[in-house]
């Protein structure tokens, strides 16, 4: 996910088109929610990753452990398009909103 953060969430080209991120994101979350869904385009890298991710943790895990971890990639997620709504309209973001899990921005 580190990869993933770098080319996806940090400042660039990716945090002025937050629709694309959007997608690319709840891709992601549908993939670590249901492993085998078919989602995005075939031979996506990250994509692959995140469904190898998927398939330990739904192999391993508990339901309540999985459900967690979608949760917590869905918050991050939001967190990501929260920063990039506050550079967009050149806010800065005020790491303690977020850290209230984002509903009071």
């Amino acid at each position: 996910m580190f990869a993933f953060d770098d080319v996806h969430c940090d400042e660039g080209a990716a945090s002025v088109r937050p629709g694309d991120f959007a997608e690319t994101a709840s891709r992601v979350v549908r993939v670590l929610q249901v492993p085998e869904a078919v989602v995005g385009p075939p031979g996506d890298a990250f994509l692959a990753a995140v469904r190898d991710l998927a398939e330990r943790a739904h192999a391993w895990g508990s339901p309540a452990q999985v459900a967690r971890m979608v949760e917590a990639h869905r918050g991050w997620f939001y967190g990501v398009l929260w920063e990039f709504g506050c550079r967009m309209r050149g806010a800065r973001p005020v790491p303690q909103h977020v850290l209230r899990d984002g509903r009071d921005v």
